[in-house]
């Protein structure tokens, strides 16, 4: 389907980039996917870990709350959290 071949291009996308460690273009690469699934808790999560490597930890701590409001079963939410 549409939406799971946009989240696999999501996913490959953006961890290629952020093993990288391009984390500010992964950022803009999350916010053009975003529009796409908002709903998608692994969106917020990856923004969560480009915002700490760039030192953003108000707006890292902003995302992991959105992934955990979404899914409070989200392991790397929970971990960024305790984190900051």
């Amino acid at each position: 389907s549409k939406v799971l071949l946009n989240k696999l291009k999501f996913t490959w996308k953006t961890m290629n980039m952020y093993k990288q460690s391009m984390f500010l273009e992964t950022v803009h690469c999350i916010y053009s996917m975003n529009r796409i699934a908002p709903e998608n808790p692994e969106v917020y999560e990856m923004l969560g870990l480009c915002y700490c490597k760039l030192g953003k930890k108000e707006d890292a701590f902003q995302t992991y709350r959105i992934a955990l409001s979404i899914d409070a079963s989200r392991y790397v939410s929970l971990v960024g959290l305790g984190s900051i």
